[in-house]
């Protein structure tokens, strides 16, 4: 069981260059997220072009990503992040050369970028387990979700920030600088962090390996319902992609300044949610916790949405979802929590990896069912996002029960 005496995590210096390094990554990510559609539509006058762009984007999330697993496995982890951040700074510069008026190079480099981009998820992910010992697991993943959601509110501000005053050009270099000081914080975590030995050998093919990782989340009696619950959940956020923006203008009644407090209340919340899990994770299952925030972030979520059929005002939105914040972080600390501790240390590249592919193909299905409903009903379809969240809670609580009538304990 933690105690609260205990420093943080964050006094090792390896975790904390890790830490830093991915906060900084993340920011110009989405600083770039932020920055590249209104670069697009700008030079195309194409709704059509910037979702493609878009698009071509989250593509790699399904499938570069299983490779990238496999390879996390395989070499030294702090070697392939610092590398995978020095090729998306070099590949992000192509940003600048690209010409005006046709959507498809910015597509074209996005999905190249992106594509660089799938393996600092699996290779960070397993590094952090191997840097901290495991009865702090917890704690790490929830400074992970401390550091997402600090990212959240900066990089999204500071992108569109730079493109105002200095245009497309300048969030361009800020992005890919980003890339390159996570870089060399990486290069800085004092030892080389091969992944432990396990259940393979060098004439093993990568499908044969990625197979294994297949095999351990199927099979695993956390791993397996986890991966599926937390699908449901993203099926729901692919709601809140698409339909976000209609929902603010059509039911709420406001437009890009509300959704921007909005997100911007989300991520305060989130990071006092994930500071909140830092110091608790670790003395609850994964999935306790887990059930737990899912309820209650579709609990908030419900009002969110409905509110405003009986008091048609903006501002409860604010403040509703900055104090749905505090569950979506511990969600996410919960669901990292959980993919440390249920994969071996030798597997975690691609359980990460087979997980994130999952989650990926339920938001894309998400966002096509929902933008479809909407066109049918209303933009209330949005609700699919709360009622995703329920479920997953509802589904966790009674695995939880289950694994603990079954052992007689709670079990870790």
């Amino acid at each position: 069981m933690q105690s609260h005496a205990r420093p943080s995590l964050l006094r090792n210096r390896d975790v904390a260059l890790l830490w830093t390094a991915g906060l900084i990554s993340l920011t110009g990510n989405l600083a770039m997220f932020v920055a590249l559609p209104v670069a697009v539509f700008s030079s195309t006058s194409s709704a059509w072009a910037t979702a493609a762009t878009a698009l071509a984007g989250a593509a790699p999330a399904v499938l570069v990503a299983q490779f990238a697993g496999v390879v996390a496995d395989r070499v030294d982890r702090r070697r392939l992040l610092a590398a995978a951040n020095v090729a998306m700074a070099v590949l992000t510069c192509a940003f600048l050369v690209l010409p005006d008026g046709s959507w498809w190079p910015y597509a074209a480099v996005n999905l190249i970028v992106m594509s660089a981009a799938q393996f600092v998820g699996p290779a960070e992910h397993a590094l952090l387990g191997d840097l901290i010992p495991p009865s702090r697991l917890g704690e790490g993943a929830s400074l992970n979700s401390l550091n997402n959601n600090i990212a959240r509110l900066v990089g999204p501000a500071l992108g569109g920030w730079v493109f105002a005053q200095l245009g497309f050009w300048a969030t361009v270099i800020l992005d890919a600088a980003t890339f390159l000081v996570a870089a060399l914080l990486v290069v800085g975590v004092s030892k080389r962090r091969r992944p432990p030995a396990g259940p393979r050998s060098a004439t093993v093919g990568l499908s044969a390996e990625w197979l294994l990782g297949a095999r351990r989340v199927w099979t695993h009696p956390a791993l397996r319902p986890l991966v599926l619950l937390v699908a449901v959940v993203m099926f729901g956020e692919g709601a809140i992609s698409a339909l976000m923006a209609p929902f603010t203008g059509d039911v709420l009644g406001g437009g890009a300044g509300l959704l921007g407090a909005m997100l911007a209340a989300q991520a305060v919340g989130g990071i006092a949610g994930a500071w909140w899990s830092s110091r608790n994770a670790d003395r609850q299952p994964p999935l306790q916790i887990l059930a737990g925030a899912s309820i209650s972030s579709g609990l908030l979520l419900v009002v969110v949405f409905n509110y405003a059929l009986l008091y048609p005002h903006a501002w409860p939105a604010v403040v509703l979802t900055g104090l749905a914040g505090f569950p979506f972080a511990v969600f996410g600390a919960a669901h990292g929590y959980a993919l440390q501790i249920y994969a071996p240390p030798e597997l975690r590249g691609r359980v990460y990896s087979l997980s994130s592919g999952v989650l990926s193909l339920a938001r894309l299905s998400g966002i096509t069912v929902a933008g479809l409903a909407a066109e049918r009903w209303s933009a209330l379809v949005i609700n699919i996002d709360a009622a995703g969240y329920l479920v997953a809670g509802v589904i966790a609580l009674r695995l939880t029960r289950r694994r603990r009538t079954l052992s007689g304990a709670p079990t870790q």
